[in-house]
């Protein structure tokens, strides 16, 4: 999150595979959280349901084919689904795979509506809400939240990562990143670099390093 949205009051929702988690930040601070009990995983049982696919199946359809917005519905358009337990292929329109999808994610911006109002905001926040996590990628969320919560949305990615490996550069790893840096600063230690052959200094494998830091951090 940029100071500039801190500041005048905004909020981040961080998609997990099993919940969402809300926070909203104003100029002193972090001064509210809350849990939303559903996350990405949710949405691939959903389509595993709704399509009667296995798990596997729909968390590539929703990858790969996902879109959260309903003006997004094309009709005609098919996508063929291979169905459980060697029950063959099938075709459905892909309107029933947004539809699912949609269905989701408006629970979702729901309880987010509903933590606002907990907090006593009942408009929109003038700084907006950031999403991160893997589900943030979803095409056309932007869109959905933006009408559902009326207020402005982006997508967070990790800043100042220039020297850092691309993958870095996504909004799955934004918490991730942040709380790495976190701990590089409150321990002033520096995030190190791990030369590759033949190219420049790159990030050494964030999970390791996070596990890495994590054991040097332990008493």
């Amino acid at each position: 999150m940029h100071d500039e949205e801190r500041e005048i009051g905004a909020a981040v929702l961080d998609f997990g595979a099993g919940l969402c988690e809300l926070t909203i930040w104003e100029k002193q601070g972090l001064v509210y959280t809350a849990v939303i009990p559903v996350g990405g995983h949710n949405i691939t049982e959903d389509i595993a349901a709704g399509l009667s696919t296995p798990i596997a199946v729909a968390e590539e359809l929703k990858v790969t084919q996902g879109h959260a917005y309903n003006t997004s519905y094309t009709n005609g358009t098919t996508i063929q689904v291979r169905g459980a337990g060697g029950r063959g292929t099938y075709n459905y329109h892909i309107n029933n795979l947004y539809m699912i999808i949609e269905v989701r994610f408006i629970e979702i911006f729901s309880h987010v509506r509903s933590q606002l109002a907990n907090y006593g905001i009942n408009d929109s926040l003038p700084g907006g809400l950031v999403l991160t996590g893997g589900a943030s990628k979803m095409p056309g969320l932007i869109d959905a939240a933006d009408e559902a919560l009326n207020m402005s949305v982006r997508i967070g990615i990790p800043r100042d990562v220039k020297e850092l490996s691309t993958i870095l550069n996504d909004p799955a790893m934004a918490t991730s990143y942040g709380l790495l840096v976190c701990a590089s600063m409150r321990y002033n230690t520096e995030i190190p670099r791990a030369k590759l052959p033949g190219g420049p200094p790159q990030q050494r494998g964030l999970l390791k390093e996070i596990v890495r830091k994590v054991k040097g951090f332990t008493i």
